[in-house]
């Protein structure tokens, strides 16, 4: 906010307090009341020679009757009569004021149809504001200089964009309440209604400050731990104290506000809390998942950016939100799932990118009975290792696995750098082993089936019997 901004709220203030001054100024309700107003507990005045027929009762009343007459607030009662602005009273300045305008001779006098002296209170205000706004921002800079000598310059440089800005519009609007509340001469509607705006949009203010604050450091913390750290439970932790400090701060300025306008928190609370008995009953199946959000983000079972596969529920992608309700997964065909947190916490989780995003394929292979296995192993295992995106430092296996029916069974395995390259790969080290064996002349087995024909006799053996 610059100077141009503040000159212009500064004006607006004064034309709003100039109109509602002359508004007041034109009214004398003192005189009224004193001439209108009965007098309570007097004696009835009796005139001429005679008594009146009947003497009019004497009016007592007394403050312990009086303030019984009104409801008072209980603890049931929600909305209670707001606590009335205290009246501003005269301070050594401006009591020095009040005397300088009597030495001078101004008291009476009005401009604009406003007394001297409330123009000099209203200045005297506009002063306040305008020297409080300055040392505001004179204390930020020294603030700031000495944050420097033990912080590194850039995430000063960031808080001061971040919060240094609200930090100013915040105090100036506490200055222009407080102003405000000093300004007796106002109509008491106008000034109420300009402190109920103001104290909102200071409380506003405040929250945002605060706000702010704790996702700054937050930021800053994360930024400055190891990934290895950042991975492992202190980011959810740090996430999770960040949400519940935003929870605080945001409870305790809503009561500060409705405690300002009269609602009784404790009797809202009782209210509340009834409703949320009911309201858990309605909406478990939210409150489950939001609990189960919970054990996600300490349990880190997945990160966003995972690769994962969700038994039971046959999703497979890559985790795009975690959120308190619900997670977020895109799958390959570009299709956005959302998952409630409870059925993710209550089914198998296959993460295939935490902690090690490299990944091992395998594949079987049949190859006929007459070549040399040693020399096939060899063959199968360099051929694969040159591939590229084949991870050869991790080894590349080729076991024989079992005899089939027609041939050998050869399983290959190896490595890859992503799972995001699975099917790729696969296609290329096919590629590459067929390319092989026709170079070769490997051919794989064809289902062939040797009949042996037999005489009858040597089926069984013979005997003597």
């Amino acid at each position: 906010m610059n100077g141009k901004q503040i000159s212009r709220i500064i004006i607006v203030l004064a034309v709003a307090a100039w109109l509602t001054g002359c508004g007041a100024a034109t009214t004398s309700p003192d005189a009224n009341a004193s001439a209108s107003a009965p007098t309570v507990g007097a004696e009835p005045t009796v005139t001429g020679g005679t008594e009146p027929a009947a003497a009019a009762p004497t009016i007592t009343a007394t403050a312990e009757s009086t303030a019984t007459a009104g409801v008072e607030p209980t603890a049931s009662t929600i909305v209670e009569t707001r606590q009335p602005q205290p009246t501003p009273q005269p301070g050594p300045i401006q009591e020095e004021v009040n005397r300088l305008v009597e030495s001078n001779g101004l008291q009476g006098k009005t401009i604009l149809g406003l007394p001297v002296s409330d123009w000099l209170a209203m200045l005297l205000g506009i002063f306040t504001i305008a020297l409080g706004y300055g040392a505001c921002i004179l204390l930020l800079r020294f603030a700031y200089r000495i944050a420097r000598q033990y912080v590194p310059d850039h995430i000063v440089d960031s808080f001061r964009l971040k919060i240094g800005r609200q930090i100013r519009r915040t105090i100036l609007i506490w200055l222009v309440y407080l102003g405000v509340l000093r300004l007796g001469f106002i109509n008491e509607f106008f000034r109420q209604l300009v402190l109920d705006i103001t104290y909102i949009l200071g409380m506003l203010g405040l929250l945002l400050v605060l706000w702010r604050m704790v996702t700054f450091i937050r930021t800053q913390y994360l930024k400055r731990i190891s990934d290895k750290e950042r991975e492992s439970e202190v980011e959810p932790a740090a996430m999770l104290i960040s949400r519940m400090a935003h929870v605080i701060i945001a409870a305790v300025i809503v009561s500060m506000i409705l405690d300002y306008f009269g609602i009784n928190i404790v009797a809202l609370s009782a209210a509340v809390g009834l409703g949320g008995l009911a309201l858990s009953l309605a909406a478990r199946e939210t409150i489950e998942d939001t609990i189960a959000g919970i054990v996600i983000l300490f349990d880190r079972p997945f990160r966003v950016g995972d690769r994962i596969e969700i038994d039971k529920i046959d999703t497979w992608g890559d985790v795009v939100d975690i959120g308190m309700r619900t997670t977020r997964i895109r799958t390959r065909d570009n299709r956005l799932v959302i998952i409630p947190n409870a059925n993710i916490v209550e089914n198998e989780i296959v993460n295939y990118t935490y902690p090690d995003p490299h990944y091992r394929l395998e594949m079987d292979i049949q190859l006929a009975y007459n070549y040399n296995i040693d020399k096939l192993k060899q063959l199968i295992i360099e051929t694969t290792s040159k591939v590229d995106g084949v991870i050869a430092d991790r080894g590349v296996d080729a076991l024989y696995l079992k005899m089939g029916g027609t041939g050998m069974v050869f399983r290959i395995r190896w490595w890859i750098v992503s799972y995001e390259d699975t099917r790729r790969m696969m296609d290329r080290v096919n590629t590459a082993l067929q390319e092989v064996f026709n170079e070769h002349g490997i051919v794989p087995p064809s289902d062939t089936m040797f009949v042996a024909m037999t005489k009858e006799e040597t089926l069984l053996p013979k005997t003597d019997v």
